[in-house]
Parts: structure tokens; sequence; C-alpha cells
């Protein structure tokens, strides 16, 4: 084989070379250019994931029910707020406001405590974000029934009961306890009344200051 030939397959294979590292790389730049692709397609699909859950996931509630032992029932309210505690550790009472999840946890728990032996008595008012009650009452008179609904409605509940059973001693005291309930509503509502109607107030008491001075004058 002559110098030439040497020289010339000595090129042909530096280009082979040449071309196979140049491969090498390509395939090397390949390799990264799918691997972040797929990075990327993963990184949508987990996004996409993700904005399905945010706009799914309910929003966050909690119901709060404001509990009122009837009187002499001190040990009642004890054992209540007892389980309360241990079923919800970390949600604070303050002003016997107990706060639940949701309403079925809510109407769960208060329907476990009017079934103890013996039945626990209570009132429990739902308030609002407001602060104010909603008007939504729970209430156990002891016999081992839960209440629900608005103060009118569970008068009339144990009205008709106490019509099949006249002497339930626990029927008559929390049909008693429902009503000072409802006369205590009452007030409280005349009285948000005429704080937002102060100039109303204000006139018809003028009026009638004005008929007294007036009929005081003729009097005279």
């Amino acid at each position: 084989m002559s110098r030439n030939d040497e020289q010339q397959e000595k090129n042909v294979q530096k280009e082979r070379q040449r071309l196979a590292e140049q491969q090498r790389k390509k395939n090397e730049l390949d390799l990264l250019r799918q691997a972040e692709e797929q990075r990327l397609k993963d990184e949508q699909i987990r996004n996409a994931i993700l904005d399905d859950s945010m706009t799914a996931a309910p929003v966050a509630t909690t119901l709060s029910f404001q509990v009122q032992p009837p009187a002499g029932e001190g040990e009642d309210w004890q054992k209540i707020i007892e389980d309360f505690k241990k079923l919800y550790p970390y949600s604070p009472i303050k002003n016997n406001i107990l706060t639940f999840p949701t309403q079925k946890d809510a109407i769960n728990f208060f329907t476990a405590q009017a079934r103890q032996e013996p039945p626990r008595k209570f009132l429990a008012i739902q308030i609002g974000s407001d602060g104010k009650p909603t008007g939504y009452t729970l209430f156990s008179c002891g016999n081992g029934t839960l209440y629900q609904g608005s103060l009118a409605e569970i008068e009339s509940q144990l009205k008709a009961e106490l019509k099949n059973q006249p002497d339930d001693h626990n029927l008559q005291e929390g049909l008693a306890t429902i009503m000072r309930a409802s006369n205590t509503a009452q007030s409280y509502k005349e009285s948000l009344k005429l704080i937002k109607e102060p100039s109303e107030g204000k006139l018809e008491h003028d009026l009638l200051s004005g008929q007294v001075s007036s009929s005081s004058q003729h009097t005279k």
C-alpha cells in the first residue's frame, strides 16, 4: 500500500471518527431534549391535577353552636364539654360555643348526647358567621330524642308529643324551656328593631309626648 493510500485510509478513519463523535453528541442532545420534553409534560399534568383538585375541593367551613344547658343541668353541660374535647381537642370553646367541621358532625354529636344514659339536656343554638343566631336550634329535654329546627318548630313538636304523653315530665319541662327561649328571642328581635329604627321610635315618642302635653293643657 502506497503512502498516498495509507494517508487516505487515515483520513477516512478520522472522518468516520468525527462523524461517529458527531452522531454520539447528537444522540446525547436528543436524549436530553426528550427528557426535558417529558419533564415539561409531567409538570403540566401535575399542575392540571392540582388545578382540578383545588377547583373541586369544597370551601372549608365550620358550624358553631352556642350551648345553653337548662337550669340545674350543669353536670350535663360538663359532660358535653368533656366529650367535645375528646372529639375535637384543637377546637377552642368560648362563651359556651362549640365549633364543628360540618352540620352533620354537629347533629351526630348532639344526637349522641341526647341518647346518653341517662339522656343529657341542652339547648344548642346555631351561630352564624356574623356572630348572631341563625334561628336553627338543636334541643334535648332528656327523653332521648334530639329535636331540631326553629324554636317554633320544636315547640310544635313537643306540644304534639304532649298530647299523647300528657304526664311526661321531660316533655313538660322541655316545652317550658323552649317557650322561655322563644320569648327571649322575640325580645331580642324587638330590641334590634328599635335600634335599627331609632328615628321612628323617637317620632312615636315625641307624638305621644305632644298628645300628653296637649291633654294636660286642655285639662288645665
